[in-house]
């Protein structure tokens, strides 16, 4: 494993038990690569997530000037959240 890929997971697995409370257990934490570039298209802008983590709900409404575009994969299956002004701390999305 690349050093950069190996402080990518100490950083992913220190903010996953901070948000989790726990260490992370096998497949929390992943490696994602794409192969070649896709052609995505535009949904809209997103306005929130909805999530369960810890048996809990969550629910973040992002402040209009601080949403991200939403585009989806060509076949329909994948999201990407592209830019927008957000980060993702121990205390979930913050914008």
């Amino acid at each position: 494993m690349k050093e950069k890929h190996k402080k990518q997971k100490r950083a992913a697995a220190t903010l996953f038990e901070r948000f989790h409370g726990e260490r992370p257990e096998a497949g929390q934490l992943r490696m994602t690569a794409t192969t070649e570039p896709e052609v995505i298209l535009s949904v809209g802008k997103l306005t929130g997530v909805m999530y369960k983590a810890n048996g809990q709900d969550y629910i973040h409404e992002f402040h209009k000037t601080d949403q991200p575009d939403l585009f989806v994969s060509s076949d329909g299956q994948q999201i990407y959240v592209v830019a927008g002004r957000y980060v993702f701390t121990d205390r979930g999305f913050i914008d």
